[in-house]
């Protein structure tokens, strides 16, 4: 059957290319018969599912992408962590049964913390197991964050473990001796050290990068250690396929060492396409979809399998700050003032709102005057004094993004946007989800698309993306005022204090620095069979699905 896919693919690749023109509409329709193909070439004689699953106890999701690494300290992506994340635990979970969404015990049954909460212990759980058997150790969470930590992992989420002690002097390799960076072990407890306050410890190390590692695994695999047939794990479900760019199966683990997962098997199918996916679920061959077709959604939202919930993250374009002529402050203004994030919001439909400030409403230091707002005359006016005008054009800027229908359309808002508010050439250039992220580490373009989730209900996240010392800073703007600034909305424990001093940050990278521009305030919209239940929604976009049933 793989050869017969081949070759149907290979022959309207060829039609096209003989026919031209005339295949533009047969080729329209190619993302849906790619996915057809790939279901009904994978399907087994007696198997109702592909991969030898059966439809009556499988859930069937859409990544839309491949994950670009399920090598947790590497993971900076919504899509890895996906799959990560019901892989694996952490010392501590959001409990999502609780509509409160407190944090509670996972692999350390507690934590205590010393009155200043600069040094916080946590007591590892006896009875978890990795899928080979093997005992969770404390040693295990050692190894982890010493590998982490290690500058030749070149994690892109080690900045956010800088508060503990030598953390940051051992990745930056200015001190060698993991035994001197502020973590220790005693029996069960695993003590951390902390070079200031930090009230919300426990949330940094719930994170998927904080998650212990098999040491001997990765050892005695390297880079294929997160293979099906080489990684363990210890979470609800363990990996038993990932056809690579197709689909990941994950299985129930039989010996996790908590309830069972409801649910014996998850198929995750990687369709970028919206619409194909879309269709997928009204066949029933898909049970939830995450990211709704935006040009259907208000057909969708009559529908009751129609489900959305606010959430703590924002869609943004980052400015490269050291491109040229982006390195212009008023350029970079400019551009800011020429969107209208009112159309964007109008276009998508799906309940966003528009988003001046790098943070949601409801967050310490949000101030809804903050930020840049539509003003197209002020931003002509700054592209003059700028230097650029008829007799000496701004030259063509780019906008990055990755492959979804969803950023096209903004994209190509935005595009139309600029380009008749400032008489300036934009061109847009999509890339494949590992391509755009790898581009962006390397060279980022004039502008590039990015969204910013967290999974804790406060600032700190949102202000440690743009520090000095963070990965996930593509803008190439650094400013030790604001890293100040950044440290002490961290350590401080008094809220009117956490508040002055984020609304300040928020002032210096929006308006004052002009490092981005935030276009909306996430809303989560999926689609929901209802066969499924107990699906988590929640705004931290945490999903375990181990509590989810399917009943067909």
């Amino acid at each position: 059957m793989a050869l017969v896919f081949v070759a149907s693919a290979l022959l309207l690749l060829a039609m096209t290319t003989i026919l031209g023109g005339y295949m533009k509409k047969l080729m329209s329709f190619w993302p849906c018969l790619l996915a057809t193909m790939i279901l009904s070439c994978t399907k087994g004689p007696s198997n109702d599912l592909p991969y030898g699953l059966k439809k009556s106890d499988t859930l069937i999701l859409n990544l839309s992408s491949e994950p670009p690494s399920l090598d947790w300290h590497k993971q900076l992506d919504s899509s890895s962590a996906y799959v990560i994340s019901n892989l694996m635990k952490g010392l501590a979970a959001y409990d999502v049964n609780d509509p409160k969404f407190p944090l509670k015990p996972m692999l350390a049954e507690k934590w205590t913390r010393n009155p200043s909460a600069t040094q916080w212990t946590f007591t590892l759980r006896s009875d978890v197991k990795w899928t080979d058997g093997t005992t969770l150790t404390p040693q295990h969470f050692i190894d982890a964050w010493e590998r982490l930590l290690n500058p030749e992992t070149s994690a892109p989420a080690a900045y956010l473990y800088y508060d503990i002690v030598n953390a940051k002097a051992y990745n930056k390799g200015q001190i060698k001796d993991f035994s001197k960076v502020g973590v220790t072990l005693d029996g069960q407890n695993i003590t951390v050290s902390l070079n200031k306050p930090r009230i919300n410890f426990p949330l940094i190390v719930s994170g998927t990068t904080s998650y212990p590692i098999r040491k001997d695994i990765i050892e005695k695999f390297g880079p294929k250690w997160t293979a099906p047939e080489h990684i363990q794990t210890l979470g609800a479900y363990r990996m038993t396929q990932w056809k690579h760019d197709e689909a990941i199966v994950l299985t129930r683990n039989p010996t996790y060492f908590s309830e069972p997962a409801k649910t014996k098997n998850l198929l995750f199918y990687m369709i970028a396409e919206t619409s194909t996916a879309m269709n997928l679920f009204d066949q029933n061959e898909i049970d939830i979809i995450d990211d709704v077709p935006t040009r259907e959604i208000e057909v969708l939202k009559e529908r009751d399998e129609y489900n959305v919930i606010d959430a703590w993250g924002v869609y943004y374009y980052g400015f490269n700050t050291r491109k040229p002529p982006l390195d212009n402050i008023l350029v970079r203004q400019a551009l800011a003032y020429a969107i209208d994030r009112g159309q964007v919001v109008k276009l998508l439909g799906g309940g966003q709102k528009p988003a001046p400030m790098f943070l949601v409403p409801g967050f310490t230091g949000f101030e809804p005057s903050i930020g840049t707002r539509f003003f197209p005359e002020k931003a002509r006016s700054l592209l003059k004094q700028a230097g650029y005008g008829p007799n000496n054009p701004l030259p063509k800027i780019y906008i990055g993004f990755n492959t979804s229908e969803n950023h096209q359309r903004i994209a190509e808002n935005i595009q139309n946007q600029l380009m008749k508010n400032l008489d300036i050439q934009v061109e847009l250039k999509n890339q494949e989800w590992k391509v755009y992220l790898k581009s962006l580490q390397e060279d980022p373009p004039h502008i590039y698309r990015m969204g910013w989730l967290v999974d804790q209900p406060a600032p700190d996240d949102f202000l440690e993306m743009m520090t000095t010392d963070s990965n996930n800073n593509y803008t190439g703007w650094k400013s030790q005022k604001y890293d100040r600034m950044v440290a002490s909305v961290k350590s401080s424990i008094k809220e009117k204090v956490r508040h002055e001093l984020t609304a300040e940050a928020q002032k210096l990278i929006l308006e004052k620095e002009t490092t981005m521009v935030p276009i909306y305030s996430y809303t989560h919209s999926f689609m929901i069979s209802k066969s499924v239940e107990n699906f988590p929604l929640n705004p931290a976009k945490y999903r375990p699905l181990e509590f989810v049933s399917v009943n067909r």
